[in-house]
């Protein structure tokens, strides 16, 4: 995701001299027709995986994720897309995909369904998971699920809620079953991704030392 406003704002002269600029990443992302979704090079892939998992567990400094941030909108504009047959939606398809988007992540505890969502978009379930996997690059389910993974992670980091609770703030009604979806997608148990991230919060908070 690209905040235009903000670039247009605060522009920076490197990114214009990359040929990645706000103007640039606007006609980059944007066209006449609507957007689309297109594949990325497995050298940008890796790239992105090796950004993000320096990012999560903080191993990198603010220089390297700025270099090789970067470099991931270099590459973009320089043919590392992947072709894929493209995915052009109306302005109406993604204000639908949109606004059932608001309602999964307005309240993570409520489970929704397909049909439950196409009811209050006013279309049928087929046409919502299309718009909706054009929109946001993956089916409803999976989208849901990421999400309530990405609302556990930050309360097992920054809250002292019993796993339980955190397991029901993320929409699941047994802790079991919540810890095995967990593990499965984040790749810890909920206890050992606790265990794990407050150990770095209590280095960062001291400097580097233990407590």
């Amino acid at each position: 995701m690209f905040n235009l406003a903000e670039l247009e704002k605060s522009p920076l002269t490197i990114l214009d001299e990359l040929g990645v600029g706000a103007g640039r990443l606007q006609d980059f992302t944007e066209s006449d027709c609507g957007s689309f979704i297109s594949g990325v090079s497995a050298k940008w892939d890796m790239l992105a995986k090796s950004l993000t998992g320096s990012l999560e567990t903080a191993e990198g400094r603010i220089e390297d994720y700025r270099f090789y941030s970067l470099e991931l909108l270099y590459l973009l504009t320089a043919g590392h897309l992947k072709p894929v047959k493209k995915a052009y939606v109306t302005s109406g398809q993604r204000r639908i995909a949109d606004e059932a988007e608001k309602c999964i992540c307005r309240d993570l505890q409520t489970v929704y369904t397909v049909e439950q969502l196409a009811l209050r978009a006013g279309v049928s379930p087929s046409s919502l998971k299309k718009y909706f996997a054009m929109i946001y690059g993956c089916p409803i389910s999976e989208y849901i699920r990421r999400k309530r993974m990405e609302y556990a992670c930050a309360l097992l980091k920054d809250t002292d809620q019993s796993i339980a609770d955190i397991a029901e703030q993320a929409g699941y009604s047994h802790q079991g079953k919540f810890g095995a979806a967990f593990k499965k997608c984040i790749g810890q148990s909920p206890l050992e991704y606790r265990r794990g991230n407050r150990i770095w919060k209590q280095e960062t908070n001291t400097g580097g030392k233990r407590q």
